[in-house]
């Protein structure tokens, strides 16, 4: 298993990390996962466990624990949509308004979306 871990200060700079990253890649199943708390922000950025954005990636070769500390989910449709990106470069389908909207937001502020192929 290959574990990547990204830390930029920039939404578009993790992107571009994981489209070179993982330019020419082929996978078998792709799970990605966002879990981020309105109320209390990004969490410390140390604690990779908690960090919003995982992914876990089947590779032919090999299988990718990925996790991004920041990831710009799209403010409501109006931001940047680096998270939407994502999800589009690995060909994850996913509807639209889970991703722009709080629609998916529980009652305790916290935003999850679950997207597999």
């Amino acid at each position: 298993m290959v574990y990547v871990n990204i830390i930029k200060n920039a939404s578009y700079e993790n992107l571009n990390l994981i489209r070179r990253f993982f330019r020419g890649v082929n996978f078998k199943s792709v799970e990605i996962t966002m879990e981020y708390d309105c109320q209390r922000g990004l969490p410390d950025e140390k604690d990779t466990k908690k960090w919003p954005f995982k992914a876990y990636l089947v590779g032919e070769k090999e299988i990718y624990d990925v996790q991004i500390y920041n990831l710009s989910v799209g403010y409501g449709g109006t931001g940047p949509h680096d998270f939407a990106d994502i999800l589009n470069f690995f060909k994850v389908p996913f509807d639209e308004e889970d991703v722009f909207t709080k629609r998916r937001m529980g009652h305790d502020g916290v935003i999850r979306l679950k997207f597999s192929r």
